[in-house]
């Protein structure tokens, strides 16, 4: 069995005295009040709307608490490391089925010239690998990925392979550098470095890679896009010798917030039935996007590497010379599912060639395909990923 490497994940922040009495405050006397409400107020949303499955309604409310609750770096203090997820994760899955632990080997493999210590976290065996699937989590730039996101990516892994036989898919896990301590174009820059080191290996050709994430994932697999074909000035330039076979965004993040909101929108619509708040978007947006960032400067000129609906017209326009397939998923109930069809309009708009399928899910709220994965259950959302990415690796 392939070791871990020694790399150590990003540090996790030390509190201030002040960040500790805070968080102390927050979790005995604001978390018990906030929690059980947000769950109630999901539940009954869901209930008195028939939405299926309601189980997964009250993690609506769990989430949207963390996400209100804790700040940033508090979150980062108390949640689990990515690579601490990872290697309980793997434990897991080597104790349960210890005969196939060649094909899910521990394997921490940091991202050759990438200087702020980004790596892959690899589900399967990379060598035997004959497809690769690059999983960029979400969470807003700041939070870790859970075992939600690992669970996706190893459905992924088991229901790509060939039948019958060895695991021949290898997801790689992108550990990527968190806000507030790194921003925007920073995630951009590693995904970037990702993509060339896959490129290297031997085994793999562009036509063997599906590229995507969720939420915040999805927008980072929305800023490759872009870099693909505009290359970002301040991130290495990505050549690639054929298109990819797919990218997928599940209710990407690809708008900016800042800005006036119809009052008929899915914002509006869905403010109390999302885990998500165009507040809770627009402190997000401040902290990855703003500061010495660029990205500011960057919109005033059109260009739409940060979040490309904010580009000038014509932004998207020769996605289909970089990619084969794309896939946007969004809940029928989730604040961002306006932007996730504009999206996917505007791509299939641009791109004449490109083959783009757009997915809008009754009942659902945010990244569905997550909360279905951590409950290890099937649903609309998986089958909808599953079908896509079959056929993006057919093509």
């Amino acid at each position: 069995m392939e070791q871990a490497s020694d790399i150590m994940s990003y540090p996790k922040p030390t509190l201030s005295v002040r960040e500790k009495a805070s968080l102390a405050l927050r979790l005995l006397f604001l978390a018990p009040i906030t929690l059980p409400f947000n769950i109630l107020r999901a539940s009954l949303l869901a209930s008195s709307h028939g939405l299926n499955p309601f189980r997964y309604f009250p993690t609506v409310g769990i989430n949207r608490t963390i996400l209100t609750v804790l700040t940033p770096r508090q979150a980062q203090a108390i949640l689990p490391s990515c690579i601490t997820s990872y290697k309980s994760f793997l434990s897991t899955i080597q104790k349960k089925q210890p005969s196939n632990n060649d094909f899910f080997p521990l394997v921490i493999d940091p991202i050759p010239n990438c200087t702020t210590g980004a790596s892959l976290l690899w589900l399967g065996n990379r060598h035997t690998a004959k497809k690769v699937i690059l999983l960029i989590h979400g969470g807003g730039y700041y939070l870790p990925f859970y075992a939600g996101h690992l669970e996706w990516g190893f459905h992924l892994l088991r229901t790509l392979s060939t039948p019958g036989g060895d695991p021949d898919v290898a997801v790689a896990m992108l550990d990527y550098s968190l806000a507030p301590a790194s921003v925007y174009p920073t995630q951009l820059t590693e995904a970037s470095l990702a993509l060339k080191y896959l490129l290297s290996m031997k085994e793999t050709a562009p036509g063997d890679l599906l590229i995507g994430g969720d939420s915040a994932g999805g927008n980072l697999t929305a800023q490759l896009m872009s870099h693909l074909v505009h290359a970002h000035p301040k991130v290495e330039k990505v050549e690639l010798s054929e298109p990819l076979a797919g990218m997928f965004l599940v209710s990407p993040w690809v708008k900016g917030a800042l800005g006036e909101i119809d009052g008929r929108s899915s914002w509006v619509e869905n403010k109390r039935s999302d885990m998500l708040t165009l507040e809770i978007l627009r402190g997000l947006e401040v902290m990855a996007f703003g500061g010495k960032s660029g990205w500011e400067e960057e919109k005033i000129q059109g260009k739409g590497w940060g979040l490309p609906l904010d580009g000038a017209e014509g932004w998207l326009k020769g996605v289909e010379g970089v990619v084969k397939s794309v896939y946007v998923q969004v809940g029928a109930m989730e604040v961002m599912r306006d932007q996730g069809v504009e999206f996917a309009r505007q791509l299939e708009g641009e791109n004449g060639e490109l083959e783009v399928r757009l997915d809008v899910l009754a009942g659902q709220a945010h990244e569905f395909v997550v909360l279905e994965s951590a409950a290890g259950e099937g649903g609309k959302a998986t089958e909808g990923m599953d079908e896509w990415a079959r056929l993006a690796f057919e093509m």
